[in-house]
């Protein structure tokens, strides 16, 4: 469990780091004043406000799933929990059991008659070291893989929160005006209309 505890304290410093260190302040003016034109040219009352990347980077950081949730991708935070929690308890396990056949290890090594080990009737000093160091190799990999699987969830809220930006791609078939049919027939012409 204490390697839990460390996994929630190193996820809050970097969410406090994320949330101190902030946009540079040029980039963040630039996209303000993007953003405020892009509201200018759209109907307030026909499209929900865009949410902000920065801030939406900072809440996922801060918590995992608020990204998610700032960006209305609601299904997602389950998944997002689901995935951080199992890899979480698969590291606190992992870490209980490489210190368990540690600490065996080191009782039966000692040469001291009045320390024993759990597992003296079932695994040789030889099996003993084998599985220790095969639950440390899965226990740092484990870390490794939950630490990817935050910063993924932070990348995909970021993302999502930019992509919000984006219009529908709008597909439509109209009929040809003469003289913009090819070859100067008649016809239909297949637009793609898209905007950003």
């Amino acid at each position: 469990m204490r390697l839990g505890f460390r996994l929630v304290f190193i996820t809050f410093l970097v969410g406090l780091e994320v949330s101190l260190t902030g946009p540079s302040s040029s980039l963040f003016a630039q996209d303000a004043a993007i953003r405020s034109q892009d509201a200018a040219s759209r109907p307030q009352d026909s499209i929900p406000p865009l949410p902000d990347p920065t801030l939406v980077t900072r809440r996922a950081a801060l918590l995992p799933g608020w990204g998610q949730w700032t960006n209305r991708a609601y299904w997602k935070i389950p998944v997002v929990w689901g995935g951080l929690g199992w890899m979480a308890y698969q590291t606190s396990r992992t870490s209980d059991l490489y210190l368990d056949y540690r600490n065996a290890y080191r009782w039966r090594t000692d040469n001291d008659p009045l320390t024993r080990d759990p597992f003296e009737s079932t695994d040789s000093e030889a099996s003993l070291l084998q599985k220790r160091d095969l639950l440390r190799r899965s226990r740092d990999a484990y870390v490794l893989l939950t630490l990817v699987a935050y910063g993924l969830q932070i990348l995909d809220a970021h993302v999502d929160a930019h992509l919000k930006g984006f219009e529908r791609l709008d597909f439509s078939v109209r009929p040809a005006l003469p003289g913009q049919a090819p070859m100067g027939g008649g016809g239909a012409a297949l637009t793609w209309t898209y905007r950003f």
